[in-house]
């Protein structure tokens, strides 16, 4: 591994937020989808100050997928150099292939190039001194699958280069049809780096 890359890693931190997982959380509508949210979690966690939600694609995500995928930024840093990624957290993030768990991070310098580098390379990119956020994914419950209709109509929107039409827009605003809606965490983290998900994640 590149040694500019392994004297990077280390500005970036990740906090795994376990005691919110499998919590379920009842959203009432869309529109306050970052409210109901921020309301339920925030008892669990440290004291970050105001949270501001920068989803940008949340409702194509949900229809697509059945699932929220939700990124605040926090106006108090509250990371430390206790959350600094480490070995067992590259290999739990899978951006380490198993191959190398038993290495120091200072042993794979000589390492393979397929190493996951590529990935490393994005976590570093995206990683930000000063900046936190916290990290979020739910999952609709009880568990369903999305709607087939809705997919067909994404892969002909797709195909047609009509994304942006009305009636597929039409469509996407149904989504919000579910709401109120319950759901639950699936995985939640504090973090510096929006890709600190990439290789755990299937959708990403």
């Amino acid at each position: 591994m590149d040694r500019q890359i392994l004297r990077r890693l280390h500005d970036i931190k990740y906090r795994e937020l376990s005691q919110l997982i499998d919590k379920k959380i009842t959203i009432e509508t869309f529109h306050s989808m970052a409210t109901d949210v921020e309301t339920e979690v925030r008892p669990y966690l440290p004291p970050c100050g105001k949270l501001k939600l920068r989803s940008d694609n949340a409702l194509g995500v949900l229809a697509s997928y059945n699932m929220l995928d939700l990124s605040f930024a926090t106006e108090t840093p509250v990371l430390s150099k206790e959350d600094k990624i480490n070995r067992k957290t590259l290999f739990d993030l899978n951006l380490w292939e198993q191959k190398s768990q038993d290495k120091s991070l200072a042993d794979t310098e000589t390492g393979d190039e397929d190493d996951g580098t590529s990935c490393l390379e994005l976590l570093i990119e995206y990683g930000q001194a000063g900046y936190e956020s916290l990290k979020i994914f739910l999952d609709v419950w009880p568990e369903r699958e999305p709607s087939a209709e809705y997919r067909q109509a994404k892969l002909r929107a797709l195909q047609t280069g009509t994304l942006r039409s009305p009636e597929f827009g039409g469509m996407l605003a149904k989504t919000t049809d579910i709401f109120p809606q319950m759901f639950v965490v699936r995985d939640a983290c504090l973090t510096n780096s929006d890709f600190v998900w990439i290789s755990k994640h299937f959708y990403m």
